[in-house]
């Protein structure tokens, strides 16, 4: 037998939530949640500390250098080849 169409406005209230959580789903994996970029151009205390590597002693720190080679300020890499190549040609005469 037909059932009868009834709007949904007229069913009862129960009725109406089932209709609702059916149709209803999930995000499908997708993570609703904003994400923001961190600003490249603001002060990361996290960051900055990376450059010195502290021997630790009870009354006092001793900074030292990491020894990773830090980039001439400003330069671009092939620049700071240049540059570097620039000093050496003119230590050797």
């Amino acid at each position: 037998m037909n059932q009868k169409f009834v709007p949904l406005g007229k069913r009862s209230k129960r009725e109406q939530r089932e209709y609702h959580a059916a149709r209803r789903s999930g995000w499908g994996g997708i993570d609703p949640a904003t994400k923001k970029l961190p600003n490249a151009r603001a002060y990361d205390r996290k960051k900055s500390g990376k450059r010195y590597e502290y021997e630790s002693h009870p009354d006092f720190f001793i900074p030292r250098f990491s020894s990773e080679r830090l980039p001439a300020s400003g330069l671009s890499p092939r620049a700071a080849q240049i540059h570097a190549a620039d000093l050496k040609s003119a230590s050797s005469r």
